[in-house]
């Protein structure tokens, strides 16, 4: 499968530590979240957590996550997931004009782990979530799908803003 070669090396700086520190800790469940590289981060993390250590993942949480690897990888997180009775296997939660969770591009090979939230306006006052998806239309087109990356940018968004307004808090200090 094919993953990200940024987020890999992102997770390939954090992985022995985190590691580690489950192993210290005796966790027999774990949870993950993270935002926008940090949820690519989280995917590979409880990708391995799951599949590799055989520890319980019950929960995913990310904002603005970008995405992460091909058809493949999302096969295979979604495998290791439903062999643990774990549905959905992530919740993906996107703010309305996120420019980064619409890159990399579908057409490069990329796609999404279901299952979105989708925020569907600036102030989050109103969500969906999505779950139409299947092998044809990885993503469902009804949700963030619907707004290209053109709607992202300015003059028509506030990409900063978008970014980092997550469940009406800041992500930046």
């Amino acid at each position: 499968c094919k993953v990200h070669a940024g987020v890999a090396r992102s997770y390939e700086a954090v992985r022995l530590s985190m590691l580690s520190a489950i192993t210290n800790l005796s966790c027999q469940v774990v949870n993950f979240a993270g935002h926008s590289l940090g949820g690519a981060v989280v995917a590979l993390a409880s990708l391995e957590v799951r599949a590799g250590l055989g520890l319980r993942v019950e929960n995913v949480y990310t904002f603005g996550m970008l995405r992460t690897g091909n058809q493949r990888f999302v096969d295979t997180y979604l495998n290791a997931s439903t062999s643990q009775g774990v549905w959905p296997p992530m919740w993906r939660i996107v703010h309305y004009r996120d420019p980064v969770p619409r890159v990399p591009f579908v057409g490069m090979g990329y796609v999404h782990i279901p299952t979105e939230v989708y925020y569907l306006d600036k102030l989050s006052t109103r969500w969906k979530t999505c779950t139409n998806f299947s092998r044809e239309h990885p993503e469902d087109e009804s949700c963030s799908w619907a707004t290209g990356i053109t709607q992202c940018i300015p003059p028509f968004a506030d990409p900063t803003f978008n970014h980092n307004m997550y469940m009406n808090r800041s992500t930046r200090s």
